[in-house]
């Protein structure tokens, strides 16, 4: 297997802007930075979005945590991952920073600062208005380069009088986003239990009935539904979760989920 090319070239910058990459909205925005343009780190992730219906790429586990809890916000219209800067050195002043150090050190060529995250927030008026998340883990904020990366991303948000803010593990809340992970892919795998939409809906309309007479738990009461019904094993918690992720049935979302809790004392 031949080695992936990791220098940063004048070639590649410019195959990056015919690919379109930091362009787009939802489905068609496009990263600046993918999992594979780099080697793995063993913490990448591919992730479908349900709000953008396209596969956002993280290189850390606290980037995929951000994005679960943006794709549950319901404010939230679209989540623009690896955000480039293309314009950072026309609108900010870089006299006191060194520059130097976010070149490639074989190319000489200027590396392209990217944000995190570009997120998108519907208004409480109606309207659109955005703010940009740098997320870092608390250890690497105590490297120099690291925090003159950040100095150069504060510039240029507040140039572009766009609210950024640094995302660390101390600003997520862990249960919530444990329950978000646990149900969050199921609106797009409902065929694989081989249900079709139409019995989904019924399916899910028969499961809240009989769960709302039940004083069995969850984890009971889901077996039980996939006897009388003749569904495949582990429909019946499928079909819970596809609830929760429908917000049809609404939780605590900031207590863990304990599915040998009855569904009326699970839920709200």
């Amino acid at each position: 297997m031949s080695k992936r090319n990791n220098t940063w070239s004048k070639q590649k910058l410019e195959r990056y802007l015919r690919e379109g990459r930091g362009k787009g909205n939802l489905a068609s925005y496009k990263p600046w930075l993918t999992v594979q343009d780099f080697p793995s780190t063993g913490r990448a992730s591919r992730i479908l979005g349900n709000k953008t219906k396209r596969v956002h790429h993280f290189f850390s586990d606290l980037e995929t945590q951000c994005f679960y809890l943006w794709d549950w916000d319901q404010k939230v219209i679209d989540i623009k991952e690896h955000y480039p800067l293309l314009n950072l050195y026309d609108v900010v002043d870089v006299e006191d920073i060194n520059v130097n150090a976010f070149k490639d050190k074989y190319t000489n060529e200027q590396y392209v600062i990217t944000t995190t995250f570009l997120i998108l927030v519907r208004t409480a008026e109606g309207g659109i208005d955005c703010f940009a998340r740098s997320v870092k883990y608390k250890s690497v904020l105590e490297k120099s380069t690291t925090m003159e990366k950040l100095e150069l991303e504060r510039r240029y948000w507040k140039a572009q009088d766009i609210d950024w803010a640094i995302v660390t593990e101390d600003d997520i809340p862990k249960e919530k986003v444990k329950n978000i992970q646990w149900f969050h892919a199921v609106l797009n795998e409902y065929k694989n239990y081989d249900i079709d939409e139409k019995s989904m809906v019924r399916l899910c309309g028969e499961f809240l009935d009989y769960a709302n007479s039940s004083d069995l738990s969850i984890r009971k009461l889901a077996k039980d539904f996939e006897v009388k019904n003749s569904l495949k094993e582990g429909t019946g918690i499928f079909i819970f979760k596809y609830l929760l992720a429908a917000r049809v049935v609404e939780i605590h979302m900031d207590k863990s989920i304990d599915l040998n809790l009855t569904f009326s004392e699970i839920t709200k």
